[in-house]
């Protein structure tokens, strides 16, 4: 199974998420490390996941982050269409 690893930034706030990105049979499961804890988050779509993994932060940084630009270059990439069409991804 590949595992995609996205670093989420903006320029609203003081700090980065690291996120780790897999997708399996149809659902997305992120990891984001949140001030060096773990947070899951799955979903039929990785926005869904990676909102759920970034729950415990305020709606407003969560919402920041998920429309970075690093957040949006990587939805749209063609990384994401690989890892959705790629073998180990099931």
């Amino acid at each position: 199974m590949r595992v995609n690893t996205l670093r989420l930034r903006t320029d609203y706030l003081d700090f980065w998420v690291d996120v780790s990105v897999v997708h399996h049979a149809g659902n997305w499961l992120v990891v984001a490390m949140l001030g060096g804890d773990p947070e899951i988050g799955v979903g039929r779509s990785m926005e869904e996941a990676v909102m759920g993994a970034l729950r415990t932060l305020a709606a407003g940084a969560a919402g920041h982050l998920l429309n970075s630009t690093v957040a949006t270059d990587a939805w749209d990439s063609r990384e994401r269409r690989a890892l959705i069409q790629s073998p180990e991804a099931g």
